[in-house]
């Protein structure tokens, strides 16, 4: 899953009234207007300052089931702590050019 790019917290606040928006004649109670309605593999959760990885439930292998967000967790501050590549390269990085990342490693999106 490709995300869309956003750094401040007011951008995806943005993000999320946009979805908010689309929903609202659907959803006339406001129980979908939650951060998890954007629920991808990762969720920026601003109540909890904090990131919720989602990963595959595996009830046949619990070990699978705890070293995917294991190794998740360990990608993303290895990012973080720009392991990989410093801070302005990533943030330079758009959509298109993650998914022609993603595409040519032979997976679909």
């Amino acid at each position: 899953m490709i995300p869309e790019v956003v750094f401040r917290r007011s951008d995806y606040e943005h993000l999320l009234a946009g979805i908010y928006r689309d929903l609202a004649q659907l959803d006339s109670d406001g129980i979908l207007q939650r951060e998890w309605i954007h629920t991808r593999a990762c969720i920026a959760r601003s109540d909890h300052m904090a990131l919720e990885i989602r990963s595959l439930d595996v009830h046949e292998r619990p070990r699978t089931g705890i070293a995917i967000p294991k190794a998740a967790a360990a990608a993303v501050q290895a990012q973080v702590q720009e392991s990989w590549v410093s801070l302005d390269p990533q943030q330079a990085w758009n959509q298109r050019e993650l998914e022609e990342i993603l595409l040519s490693r032979g997976h679909r999106a």
